[in-house]
């Protein structure tokens, strides 16, 4: 038996798993799941016999996209966090054609913060795509959403094409900094240790056009840098800055990653001057 036709017994096998891969994910998905190259997932398909079902399915589901809600309708705590988080791990796609509007990807390697995300649309977290990238590394998480409102009202919170290379202007979040920041960090902030486990340390990236806003935006004295890869940064390091920003950023918070956050609480619960407020 060659390798197409395995290939065709297995997918017909898990017809409805590379029907899902076909519509949210991508070729190289299918390539993956089944274990073939590339160049073979164009014959698998048409074996199949199902390629025009395919594309019909798939222009369906495009379709169906628009009925999301638009969390951007209003900004609140819940969609300042989210646009921080799009302006961290997103980005943009353009409209092409009448069929397929213009819309958002969503990546993170945190599932259960995607789950929370994508419920703002309306939708249901089946639509996340798990992407595995190999034994011993982490799974990556994604969703698209294909909705002219949300295209439309990112566009006009500033949110632009291949930011990571332009840049962007700081967002008006209508006094939400606190969230939309807290988004931010979840996505693209990071948490460190130092001294042998001592010390903490926080910094936010991003480039420098948005991130250089920062600190006038946090409730403690910290400064901006531009590193030598053209990263803007801002980094805390002192215990109880760190501590202050923590409070600001998630205190009483309806929205957040949680693994990061334990991140903090298992710091902070082992030192002294901090276990009262967690007694």
């Amino acid at each position: 038996m060659g390798v197409v036709e395995d290939a065709i017994n297995k997918a017909n096998r898990n017809y409805d798993k590379i029907v899902e891969l076909y519509i949210n994910g991508t070729r190289q998905d299918i390539a993956d799941f089944l274990g073939i190259n590339y160049s073979t997932v164009t014959h698998v398909i048409m074996g199949l016999g199902i390629y025009k079902d395919f594309g019909e399915q798939r222009r369906l589901r495009i379709l169906k996209r628009e009925n999301c809600s638009n969390p951007f309708s209003e900004i609140n705590e819940d969609s300042a966090y989210l646009l921080g988080f799009i302006v961290g791990d997103g980005c943009l796609r353009k409209p092409r054609g009448k069929n397929i509007r213009g819309g958002l990807n969503l990546y993170s390697n945190d599932e259960e913060v995607l789950k929370k995300l994508i419920s703002l649309f309306n939708l249901p977290s089946s639509k996340i795509v798990t992407r595995d990238y190999g034994e011993g590394k982490k799974k990556g998480y994604f969703f698209d959403v294909y909705d002219n409102s949300v295209f439309e009202s990112l566009q006009s919170l500033g949110m632009e094409f291949d930011k990571s290379r332009n840049g962007l202007k700081y967002p008006d979040v209508k006094g939400y900094d606190r969230d939309f920041l807290r988004g931010l960090f979840d996505s693209d902030g990071c948490v460190t240790s130092s001294n042998g486990g001592e010390g903490i340390r926080i910094s936010f990236y991003g480039h420098p056009s948005y991130i250089s806003e920062v600190p006038s935006k946090l409730p403690i004295d910290c400064s901006f840098k531009v590193r030598n890869d053209g990263l803007g940064m801002v980094a805390i390091g002192s215990r109880k800055k760190v501590w202050e920003t923590y409070q600001w950023l998630y205190k009483d918070s309806s929205i957040f990653m949680e693994r990061k956050k334990r991140r903090f609480d298992d710091y902070f619960s082992r030192r002294e001057e901090f276990k009262h407020f967690y007694d």
